[in-house]
């Protein structure tokens, strides 16, 4: 290939420079946020996930003597400016009762973000539950009232200093809010299925004085949470990704590697998959390690069990299925902005945005 030489130069280097990136060293050593300590993970430790129907992963009924919720959340902004701004956010879940009998829950409202960091909450006419059956018998839809079922605006039982900041775009606090009311989903889950493990599409990492009450409280009532991140920005202290390092060391295998405290695991679900998951553990304070590792085998076996779908290998099914669940797509937000457009003039609101459109959409 006839290549330009600075080009040829920069090629060389990017691929020298990524060899020695990826070198797995046999400890890997980082800080990790919510612990508030350095960890250190030995490539001797490495642990292979046993399908779920072995007698290793300590299940005696197997996958019914796992009761999982699987949750996430989608936004999307329909009308935006730097001091206003109307989105939506759905809320999903996925869950898995004993045996084959599964359920599914959407909540879904509208907002109005002020540049002053106010909100405003309206409920939207598609938060449904579904209970199913996975033979396919008796398919029913219930349609629930969200004011009465669950509210979006659960965080006003915090202080008003946890709520959007009028220092941050209205983006920003979009984006805080979703994650809030991720997490008012899962306490709220958790009152109604108080048994149940939930699965959290995201990470537990957080500064945040409310989130943190959410922590708390979930360690205190000893329900099992786990957070899956598809994504870290964990460095070792000498400047490397922790996810990227872990990739290299994990064999091609149903694997896992853990801190000691079982807090944090690095997890790969399936043999043909590339992909490395982060997975952040929050148990009730008085389980001891022991107990912890107990109870995580069979979870994690029934995670690779999820993982087999080969729309996304590697990835346990019901994250994907909740993300579809969640996700706003483009014609949707293209609906509402229509029938906004209606009433009034969107232009007058997203003058500046609107300049920066014309520059994207011009070929020249």
């Amino acid at each position: 290939m006839n290549t330009d030489p600075f080009l040829r130069t920069l090629l060389d280097e990017v691929q020298r420079s990524a060899q020695v990136y990826l070198q797995a060293p046999p400890s890997i050593t980082f800080m990790y946020p919510r612990m508030e300590e350095k960890i250190v993970l030995n490539a001797s430790a490495i642990q292979n996930i046993p399908p779920l129907s072995s007698p290793s992963s300590n299940s005696s009924d197997h996958h019914e003597a796992i009761k999982m919720i699987f949750v996430d959340g989608g936004s999307a902004a329909l009308l935006s400016s730097p001091g206003f701004c109307c989105a939506k956010i759905r809320l999903a879940a996925r869950i898995y009762h004993s045996g084959d009998t599964q359920e599914r829950k959407l909540f879904a409202f509208f907002l109005i973000i002020k540049g002053d960091g106010s909100v405003q909450y309206l409920a939207a006419e598609d938060s449904s539950s579904k209970s199913v059956s996975e033979n396919g018998d008796g398919l029913k839809d219930n349609l629930t009232d969200p004011s009465t079922d669950f509210h979006p605006d659960l965080l006003s039982s915090f202080q008003q200093s946890a709520l959007p900041s009028s220092s941050a775009t209205v983006d920003e606090n979009l984006s805080r809010i979703r994650r809030l009311q991720e997490w008012s989903f899962i306490d709220w889950l958790q009152t109604k299925y108080p048994s149940y493990t939930i699965v959290y599409d995201g990470s537990l990492d957080t500064e945040s004085v409310i989130e943190n009450a959410f922590l708390a409280r979930w360690r205190d009532r000893g329900t099992l949470v786990i957070a899956l991140s598809k994504s870290s920005q964990l460095l070792t202290d000498d400047g490397h990704g922790v996810l990227d390092l872990v990739a290299q060391v994990l064999p091609r295998a149903a694997s896992y590697l853990a801190d000691p405290s079982r807090q944090l695991i690095f997890a790969r679900f399936h043999e043909k998959s590339p992909f490395v998951f982060r997975i952040d553990v929050l148990l009730g304070t008085a389980i001891s390690t022991s107990q912890k590792i107990a109870d995580l085998i069979p979870l994690l076996s029934r995670l690779r069990d999820f993982s087999r779908d080969p729309l996304f290998i590697g990835y346990p099914y019901p994250l994907l299925e909740v993300d579809q669940m969640a996700r706003l797509s483009n014609e949707e937000v293209s609906y509402y902005r229509s029938l906004l457009a209606s009433r009034i003039d969107l232009s007058s609101f997203e003058s500046a945005l609107s300049a920066h459109r014309v520059l994207d959409r011009s070929r020249f």
